[in-house]
């Protein structure tokens, strides 16, 4: 996905005869920052989780390794489309279901923070899509100047994007992993690696702007 984005602030504008390649490439830079501040915060958390299990993980590993070895080797040779043709169709199923079961995670993160985002309409509450209690921006309202130093912000309503964002993946796929148990640790190390890359992000953006 976030290929995608990048691919389409990079194209050049034909119309216009301008490209957000510059801010994509800040962007990147920050998801990459984020990530690897992520990654090891999540290494050093689990680390004491895997610790008495570790040796049985490897032991297991290596036997299945061995299986999968000679199911390889008792295949027949496939010739090279076979080969190419296989692993699309297999990536492509290994895809849709992980796209799958992820997203209840993230539809219940989503509608949370949705609902804590939008106010009430002007004629009341109907039921209808966009309603809630407005809670996160009468929040981020009394600390705006700290968003706004952190992510360049200048509405309170913004707040609901990063919320939406951090953790939510993260913590669907260990439940889909079979670690359900390391869900607020993935949320923690998402928060803050997330936290990173936007501060990261902003202060490029705003280096770029100076230099160019």
């Amino acid at each position: 996905m976030g290929l995608v984005v990048i691919t389409f602030m990079a194209t050049l504008d034909i119309g216009t005869g301008k490209s957000s390649f510059i801010p994509a490439m800040v962007g990147f830079a920050g998801a990459v920052v984020g990530s690897i501040i992520s990654t090891r915060l999540m290494q050093r958390m689990v680390r004491p989780f895997f610790a008495e299990t570790g040796e049985e993980i490897e032991a297991g590993s290596s036997e299945e390794q061995t299986e999968s070895v000679v199911q390889v080797n008792d295949e027949p040779q496939q010739t090279g489309w076979l080969r190419v043709l296989n692993s699309l169709l297999d990536g492509g199923k290994s895809g849709v279901e992980l796209g799958l079961a992820i997203i209840p995670g993230v539809l219940i993160i989503s509608s949370i923070v949705m609902i804590m985002t939008f106010g009430a309409p002007e004629g009341g509450y109907t039921g209808a899509a966009y309603e809630g209690v407005a809670l996160l921006p009468w929040l981020a309202g009394h600390v705006s100047w700290l968003f706004f130093s952190l992510f360049g912000f200048q509405a309170p309503e913004l707040v609901a994007f990063p919320m939406t964002s951090l953790g939510a993946v993260g913590a669907a796929m260990l439940d889909t992993l079979g670690y359900r148990s390391l869900t607020s640790k993935a949320l923690l190390a998402h928060t803050v690696g997330g936290i990173a890359a936007g501060v990261v992000a902003r202060y490029l953006f705003l280096l770029a702007l100076l230099s160019g």
